[in-house]
């Protein structure tokens, strides 16, 4: 196989998730993927217009979309390049202690986003049975990658578009900053 054809089953995706008044009751969030393709760059963003909204479950849901849309165009071999430690530890290294101890945290509490994290192992496992691969890598925050920095970009986008809450009433999140729309 030549190393353009090789090329084409490997790809890079750079994942972010968003939340605006992350934490809060009344929280609204969005999540984004970007990658390259033939010189080509693509996006992908959304939102959940129900149920709890966190910055680390929209995290991890770019990472199950990711590994979604790179399934969908058959990539075999992809990395998902990602700025949340959270959401790698949660995938490559907590997920088996949790699953031992019956999805229980080291305080005996209920792991949240379970349900998550289940669905991109399952996701990572289907691409290995068809013999790809998947990889999760660290890319600092809000640094010098202009891929990273648009999903980031992204997500906090579709975070504002996200209907769930009418922010009206918060004079920080009444409209989009215009350094989202550039």
């Amino acid at each position: 196989m030549s190393q353009q054809q090789q090329s084409n089953f490997s790809m890079d995706l750079y994942t972010d998730g968003a939340a605006l008044r992350n934490g809060q009751k009344d929280a609204k969030g969005g999540w984004a993927v970007v990658y390259e393709r033939n010189g080509q760059i693509f996006v992908s963003k959304h939102y959940f217009s129900w149920g709890r909204q966190t910055n680390n479950l929209y995290e991890l849901t770019a990472i199950f979309e990711a590994i979604r849309i790179a399934r969908r165009i058959g990539i075999r071999n992809i990395t998902i390049k990602t700025d949340s430690m959270y959401s790698i530890n949660a995938i490559t290294k907590w997920y088996w202690n949790w699953r031992k101890n019956g999805w229980l945290t080291r305080a005996r509490k209920s792991v949240k986003n379970r349900e998550i994290i289940e669905e991109i192992r399952k996701s990572m496992s289907d691409v290995r049975y068809e013999g790809g691969t998947v990889k999760i890598e660290y890319v600092k925050a809000h640094g010098q990658n202009y891929l990273n920095n648009l999903a980031d970009k992204n997500a906090k986008l579709a975070a504002y578009e996200n209907p769930i809450y009418d922010y009206q009433n918060y004079r920080k999140y009444r409209k989009i900053p215009e350094n989202l729309l550039e």
